[in-house]
């Protein structure tokens, strides 16, 4: 034998009884590995991992059993009757990642979630020795998102099956039970049975697909039933239910791809959108989007879809650190796929509406939050040969002759009045003074006469406000839609009231039709003036003992000036019945811009004082009686010191 060969067959030996050994303490270091494993993961998060048992089911196979993991309080939050694991050789020689496949069988999970915390928190603890990031290794949202793809992608080479899989899920103190019989992932390609036991039983089928060949991920969801979502469905959240949904993306370049999702019988029932549920049959959006450092760029040619109507969409947003974001929507479609697009529940009153024509939409929108002042926001909606053919739950024009005004109280009924000359208490226009109607028309809405039911400078200017204060704090409104929400909608602070809202302002404004005169006569006759207060000849009776005819300017500014708060007019005054003297700022204001709009000459302001005398039934409502009190009162009022 050559020496070459007795080295040859010596390092074969070796490397036989090598791997002889290695085979034989193979268990007695797994467990050695799992044992340093668990006291490493008590010490990093102080829950408690478990293992039953650990053995080897020839050279690429290994089984655990009984696998548990406990929170710090020492509750299961995690188990498992059988975990087996199997070895890709060919992975280990490349040096990657040598999981090939997992499969495991009856696993419990019991999930515990309040507002603050959940009781599987523990396993995303930081761990004590985080490493500093220098301002120049930030990471970006591009490579977060490229990250997470490649991981994503990384999922198609791992083939798992999870058998008889249950949860108990505790969330704001409201239980659940699911089940799902199995999961299957082959070659990129998984689907389940998600059901929730709780009640009567609920199913949803779910699918993944996972390409990284294509670098391609698709996902979808269904159920047969349009049941609630888990969660979703108790009085604080909105309920969301779908027949189907789907979602595709596709990376196309290493910053780039391309998404296409849509839902199928969309349903949504939310107190802050609509009293009902709101319905879509179909909504879908088709984009190329574009990841640059912190920003994601939509394509101009995107393509959002509700039902009928197709509308193209761009823009970015930027959501690190301070909201940058820009949005351009528009469309141009026949009247009648638009209005038979408009969402049930929502606009409720136009179903059955019907209309000819084409309906041309276009929207744009910038925001930096860092910037409120720089706000762009430049909003229209116009029509071509439009023509109403039938009108839905009410007809607007209805309103040019003698109807029926309910007066509510946010939702308590208060009273019927009937709005026209067939009523004694309804006044016309020409028998209101002209310092009411202007002083109102300075205070709520200068441009009346002159726009089309919107003013686009007037919500910029309030957008901005409400930004900066970070809370609700000023609208946006014309005399056009106060008149239309009194009118035609309920008082409820709803998405669906503004939104029927504004489009009822368009069609009355848009195709004329009720006259401005109209309009704004109504408005004075069936708005609050004060605590069951409706209607300017009340108001006038009610401060002042006058007729609408006889309101001096004064008078009238003070009364233009509590339109928006009027059950609030007391605090206006003093305990002896005059006016507060920060109204004097106010009155100087009102006036400059009266005398500005030519409405009142510098004549009508002389002597003119930030004081009004309150002769009707307010007076007792603001100045303290006693019986000494009520003689003096009604002396003075018999010399009219007030």
């Amino acid at each position: 034998m050559s020496v070459l060969k007795k080295i040859f067959f010596i390092a074969l030996l070796l490397l036989i009884l090598t791997g002889g050994l290695l085979i034989a303490l193979r268990e007695k270091i797994a467990q050695e590995k799992f044992k340093s494993f668990a006291e490493n993961f008590h010490v990093q998060t102080g829950g408690t991992f478990t293992l039953g048992k650990l053995q080897f089911n020839g050279l690429r196979q290994v089984e655990l059993n009984k696998i548990n993991i406990l929170s710090p309080l020492s509750d299961t939050v995690f188990s498992a009757d059988t975990v087996v694991v199997n070895i890709s050789l060919w992975k280990l020689l490349k040096l990657q990642p040598p999981l090939s496949s997992v499969s495991c069988s009856d696993i419990k999970l019991n999930l515990v979630i309040t507002d603050s915390t959940a009781n599987y928190s523990f396993l995303f603890k930081n761990k004590k020795d985080t490493v500093q990031i220098t301002t120049t290794q930030q990471i970006t949202l591009a490579d977060k998102a490229q990250r997470l793809w490649l991981k994503l992608m990384q999922m198609s080479d791992i083939n798992f099956s999870l058998h008889r899989m249950s949860m108990a899920v505790t969330k704001d103190s409201v239980s659940k039970l699911f089940y799902i019989p199995e999961i299957k992932n082959s070659q990129g390609i998984s689907s389940l049975e998600f059901i929730e036991k709780s009640g009567i039983p609920k199913k949803w089928q779910i699918r993944l697909q996972i390409s990284s060949d294509e670098h391609l991920l698709s996902a979808g969801i269904s159920s047969q039933s349009n049941a609630w979502l888990p969660f979703l469905e108790t009085d604080n959240h909105p309920k969301v239910s779908v027949q189907n949904a789907s979602l595709s993306i596709k990376q196309t370049q290493t910053d780039a791809f391309s998404i296409h999702a849509s839902l199928d019988s969309l349903n949504i029932n939310y107190w802050r959108i609509a009293s009902e549920t709101v319905s879509f049959p179909l909504l879908s959006f088709n984009s190329d989007i574009r990841l640059s450092e912190n920003t994601v760029s939509i394509d101009s040619n995107s393509v959002l879809k509700i039902h009928k109507v197709a509308m193209k969409a761009g823009g970015y947003i930027m959501p690190v650190n301070n909201l940058k974001l820009q949005s351009d929507l528009s469309f141009q479609t026949p009247a009648d796929s638009f209005f038979s697009s408009l969402p049930d529940g929502i606009f409720f009153l136009f179903k059955g509406f019907k209309a000819r024509g084409d309906m041309v939409f276009n929207f744009h929108l910038k925001l930096d939050l860092e910037k409120p002042d720089s706000l762009e926001l430049n909003s229209s909606l116009s029509a071509k040969n439009f023509k109403i053919e039938k009108y839905g739950k009410e007809n607007f024009a209805n309103i040019n002759n003698t109807f029926l005004f309910d007066a509510y109280d946010g939702d308590r009924y208060v009273k019927s009045i009937l709005v026209g000359k067939e009523n004694p208490d309804f006044v016309s226009l020409a028998d209101i003074s002209h310092y009411l109607q202007y002083a109102v028309l300075t205070s709520e809405d200068p441009s009346f006469f002159y726009h089309r039911g919107f003013i686009e400078d007037a919500f910029r200017e309030s957008m901005i406000e409400n930004l900066k204060a970070k809370r609700f704090v000023r609208g946006g409104s014309t005399i056009s839609m106060q008149l239309v929400k009194n009118v035609f909608l309920s008082r409820e602070k709803t998405i669906s009231r503004k939104l029927q809202e504004m489009l009822i302002v368009w069609l009355i404004e848009n195709q004329h039709l009720v006259s401005k005169e109209r309009m704004f006569e109504i408005y004075l006759n069936v708005i609050e003036w004060g605590p069951g207060i409706y209607g300017i000849k009340d108001a006038s009776h009610f401060y002042f003992d006058k007729t609408p005819a006889q309101l001096n300017l004064a008078e009238s500014i003070y009364l233009a000036g509590i339109i928006p708060r009027p059950k609030y007019y007391k605090y206006s005054f003093d305990s002896t019945g005059n006016l507060k003297p920060y109204l004097a700022s106010y009155y100087r204001i009102m006036t400059n811009r009266m005398l500005a709009k030519t409405w009142i000459t510098p004549l009508d302001t002389f002597n003119l004082e930030p004081q009004v005398k309150l002769k009707g039934p307010a007076l007792k409502y603001v100045v303290p009686q006693d019986s000494s009190a009520a003689d003096t009162l009604e002396m003075n009022q018999q010399f009219e010191l007030f």
